[in-house]
């Protein structure tokens, strides 16, 4: 059961991960878009601070956005090989959990773009 757990934890962050990331571009506190994955150090100013060119930012957000892929495509794979061990019940019950989520994020996405147009 211990074990079940743990895979199942793990499949559910590596789907939660994936949905977010699907969901488009961060938004700041003043909606300014940021991508995810993209911007290395967000909060604390690194492209301001190392004084980058924007050749430099276009490499560095390059670099991240294919180490994001390159995490998206072991994540499926992990899964399913996660998947393949499970039981037909077990699968059964990964996916109920996995639409569970998929809702309650919804409803974090929709709660977060409504506080976004109060504070604009």
């Amino acid at each position: 059961m211990k074990k079940f757990l743990v895979i199942a934890a793990v499949i559910l962050t590596g789907s939660a991960v994936l949905f977010a990331a699907s969901q488009g571009p961060a938004r700041g506190p003043r909606g300014e878009g940021k991508q995810l994955m993209s911007s290395p150090g967000v909060g604390i100013g690194i492209y301001e601070k190392l004084n980058l060119t924007d050749d430099q930012k276009t490499q560095i957000r390059k670099i991240f956005q294919d180490a994001a892929e390159k995490i998206k495509q072991i994540r499926e794979e992990s899964n399913k090989k996660i998947e393949a061990i499970l039981t037909p019940e077990q699968k059964q019950k990964l996916d109920e959990m996995k639409s569970e989520m998929k809702e309650r994020m919804k409803e974090r996405m929709k709660e977060r773009k409504g506080k976004e147009k109060t504070t604009q």
